[in-house]
């Protein structure tokens, strides 16, 4: 049994090489296949991210996505899954969605704790887990939040659809919803987020797009015509009512690669333009990064250095709080 007390703010990280025995507390390894534990949703962080994370589920569908046809391997969302390839790391299933139970005193005594180490006031719901794949836990996590006057900010790729109460009560909790998506989306993948746009719109809610954004390879016609997408994805020029529209977010892609990657994704993308990326935890190059990246390719806001020296605190704060907070 583990005591929730001592485990307070203790971090998980899921970084080059993950710890079996760290991982033992939350994953269960009694059978042929890791299993995540249904527990105690805590605050956290990982190599990336600030103390202000929550994951309402852990887990997620997209895990069985992008297959390498030749291997039949699963990379996950476009970019590849850093959270997945950690889990096979594990010999664990990742594509199970696995809801964490919401405590208020545990959750509220984090918070309280997380404030005081960050100085933010906003928190990160969605990092090894996607909360569109349970509304009803992330919106009781959110309601708490909210009542804390934190910001919730919900990472989703919007697996399952919110109910029309649903965006409404998330309206209601001031809930800054980041959609990430991407030009390697198919129309048909897009179509139920542009409409999501367009609700939380409606409601008179805060929405994002957060756009990860690829350098394709611009010698062929498909290449060309995922940049095409791209820009228009970038420009955020749908779901509108007048001049009010979405917020866009560039997230330039980083992919792993080595030997044993076959990441469909690279057969598109323009390998010239690609290298080995920062780390996301102080933004320093490490010969032991294997991730590679185009780094940022449009003219506005993006997700690129890492979360503590980042002036744009995922539009959590207006031009003029950033500078004066950075």
């Amino acid at each position: 049994m583990v005591n929730i007390e001592t485990e307070l703010l203790q971090p998980i990280e899921l970084g080059h090489n993950p710890s079996r025995r760290r991982a033992e507390v939350w994953i269960d390894f009694d059978g042929p296949v890791g299993i995540v534990r249904r527990r105690i949703a805590r605050v956290r962080w990982n190599p990336k991210n600030q103390w202000n994370t929550v994951d309402p589920v852990y887990k997620c569908v997209g895990a069985l996505t992008n297959m390498d046809e030749e291997t039949g391997e699963f990379y996950g969302c476009p970019w590849g899954c850093y959270a997945l390839f950690s889990f096979k790391k594990f010999k664990a299933d990742f594509s199970t969605p696995v809801p964490q139970i919401i405590d208020e005193s545990v959750l509220k005594d984090d918070f309280r704790r997380a404030r005081k180490r960050t100085r933010r006031s906003w928190v990160r719901n969605g990092v090894i887990g996607d909360p569109s794949l349970s509304w009803e836990t992330t919106l009781d996590l959110c309601d708490i939040e909210h009542r804390m006057d934190l910001i919730p900010v919900v990472f989703t790729r919007q697996w399952l659809d919110p109910s029309r109460s649903q965006v409404k009560e998330m309206v209601d909790y001031d809930v800054h919803l980041h959609l990430t998506i991407c030009a390697m989306d198919s129309d048909e993948f897009l179509a139920p987020r542009e409409e999501m746009v367009r609700s939380f719109l409606r409601h008179g809610g805060r929405v994002v797009l957060r756009n990860v954004t690829f350098h394709f390879d611009d010698t062929t016609d498909e290449g060309l015509r995922l940049w095409e997408k791209q820009d228009r994805l970038m420009r955020g020029d749908f779901g509108v009512f007048g001049d009010l529209g979405p917020e866009v977010l560039e997230n330039p892609a980083r992919l792993i690669r080595g030997k044993k990657q076959r990441n469909p994704t690279w057969k598109v993308l323009g390998d010239w333009a690609y290298f080995k990326a920062p780390t996301t935890k102080d933004h320093k190059f490490s010969r032991h990064n294997h991730n590679r990246t185009a780094g940022v390719l449009y003219d506005q806001p993006a997700c690129w250095v890492g979360c503590r020296q980042c002036p744009v605190q995922c539009l959590t704060r207006d031009m003029q709080q950033r500078l004066d907070e950075f």
